[in-house]
């Protein structure tokens, strides 16, 4: 089997971002201002959980075993429930595994918390009032729960499904009863919901109750139907779900990953891992010094792409890793340049524009390049990209307190602590947009100047940036906003991509 573009693309994508992060581990404080990017961590449990889906077990293993290696790796509690749950029926916990193996007892209770037979399954999901309250249809004591039977109404067959598996006098309803709420809701979903409701009944106990009374097939079509991602823990953490799996192991229900493409992603992000092993902890790829003048910097990234992506390269007509860097600019046209943008450039894009004006990229590298700095590049404000550069949009100002510099009667300076507030509206200034030279799954490379970038961490984030401190990234339609990695300048960006490309060309030799 062919390992599928986009699959390339996000797997280059992710593997990008454990060699440029400073930490493998789960952010502690996701409230944190400083926490704005997606933590490698998370991006490789993704794929984790991707493969666990796809009935993958050992290529899933693989992986969690390999980021167990890292030291300062720190896992969510519910991440802990997960894979406990997880290995509860697949075989091959990893030995180096950074908790202690849950006992029988504890995985007793938990998966008693799913189960029909428990009272406590019950809770919460199958009380009807909320329908009472939405739509002032009266449910009294001698509600008749079988009308549903005679009924074509979509509200009459939540309601009776939600009364059935109400619990009475203490005791959860007997298999008969639970088969007739499953037959009132099988009739419910052939029904045409209301506008505005996506379900009017738990999909997630719909698709329990279904595998408690046999109906696998059923169960998988409802699997498939709701999705892994749209409850996420609740089905990683439930048992029904890999009873569902191992039922249709040789043709699971959603079949995220094939065989060469699991085997890829194993190898790959163990590879990505393996080199940020081999560097300090808290020490970020990207963030390496490179002491060398910048046309080193573009000879070796030039070099190492050409070695990895020479096939596609040379079906673009680009035939020497020379070709792949754009012709360099002269001082003059930058001043044009500037004064077209209306900002002066940060001095690092300047010094990099006269080696080489950009460089072509790929599908599946650095977001298909960076096409360099003219009169093409537009100017767009800083409030339409806002998201991408971690602002979620949530709260209306921010308070924070911040060294202010202050000067004595004498002219000696001194700082003072002091409490800011940052409004929402404040204007934020104009950001750079260009697209990339090369084709890239609709990638658009931004640049925040340094005014821009100061005003934007203090209005949305509370954060006094560095003097001259700049924000360079790129974004896909297709992307979350959470999955935009911020590099702090064009030099820093080109450093992370140049010594990736090197790693993957010397792990292909």
């Amino acid at each position: 089997m062919a390992i599928r573009k986009e699959v390339r693309s996000v797997l280059r994508w992710t593997c990008d971002q454990i060699c440029a992060s400073d930490l493998i581990a789960f952010p502690l404080d996701y409230n944190s201002p400083t926490c704005y990017d997606p933590q490698p961590a998370e991006l490789i449990i993704r794929f984790v959980d991707d493969l666990i889906v796809s009935c993958k077990p050992d290529a899933a293993n693989a992986i969690l075993g390999k980021l167990f290696q890292v030291p300062e790796f720190c896992n969510m509690p519910q991440g802990e429930r997960t894979f406990e749950f997880f290995w509860s029926y697949f075989l091959g916990r990893p030995t180096n595994t950074p908790w202690p193996q849950w006992d029988e007892k504890r995985l007793a209770e938990e998966k008693r918390l799913s189960d029909p037979e428990n009272v406590r399954f019950y809770d919460g999901w199958s009380d009807a009032s909320w329908i009472t309250e939405t739509q002032g249809i009266a449910i009294g004591d001698d509600y008749d729960v079988h009308q549903w039977k005679d009924s074509s109404d979509c509200w009459t067959q939540s309601i009776c499904a939600h009364l059935l598996c109400q619990p009475k006098d203490g005791r959860p309803p007997s298999r008969e009863t639970l088969q007739e709420a499953f037959e009132a809701l099988e009739k419910l979903s052939t029904m045409t919901l209301p506008a505005g409701y996506g379900n009017i009944f738990n999909d997630r106990s719909y698709f329990i109750i279904t595998m408690y009374l046999g109906h696998f097939q059923r169960a998988c079509e409802i699997f498939q139907q709701i999705g892994i991602y749209r409850f996420g823990d609740e089905f990683f953490c439930n048992p029904a779900f890999y009873q569902l799996l191992m039922t249709f192991m040789s043709d699971p229900p959603i079949k995220r990953y094939n065989a060469e493409e699991a085997k890829e992603i194993v190898q790959q992000v163990c590879t990505a891992l393996d080199t940020k092993l081999e560097r300090p902890s808290g020490v970020s790829i990207h963030k390496e010094p490179i002491e060398s003048p910048v046309s080193d910097l573009l000879q070796r990234l030039s070099i190492a792409a050409f070695s990895v992506y020479h096939g596609d390269y040379l079906a673009a007509g680009i035939n020497s890793p020379a070709d792949i860097l754009l012709p360099a600019i002269t001082a003059e046209r930058i001043t044009e340049i500037e004064q077209h943008l209306g900002a002066p450039l940060p001095p690092d894009v300047k010094e990099i524009a006269m080696v080489a004006n950009g460089f072509y990229g790929g599908w599946n590298f650095a977001g298909g390049g960076w096409s360099g700095i003219s009169k093409n590049v537009s100017v767009c404000p800083a409030d339409d990209c806002a998201m991408w550069m971690g602002d979620d949009g949530e709260d209306d100002f921010q308070s924070t307190q911040t060294n202010e510099t202050r000067t004595r009667d004498d002219g000696s300076t001194y700082e003072e602590l002091v409490d800011t507030q940052y409004d929402d509206e404040t204007e934020l200034g104009n950001v750079y947009v260009s697209s990339a030279p090369a084709d890239c799954d609709g990638y658009i490379h931004f640049m925040c100047p340094p005014e821009t970038w100061r005003t934007f961490q203090k209005a949305r984030r509370g954060i006094k940036s560095p003097d001259g401190e700049y924000a360079v990234f790129y974004h896909a339609p297709w992307q979350d906003s959470s999955d935009v990695h911020i590099f702090k300048s064009l030099t820093e960006w080109l450093t992370n991509v140049m010594l990736s490309i090197e790693t993957e060309a010397e792990a292909s030799e």
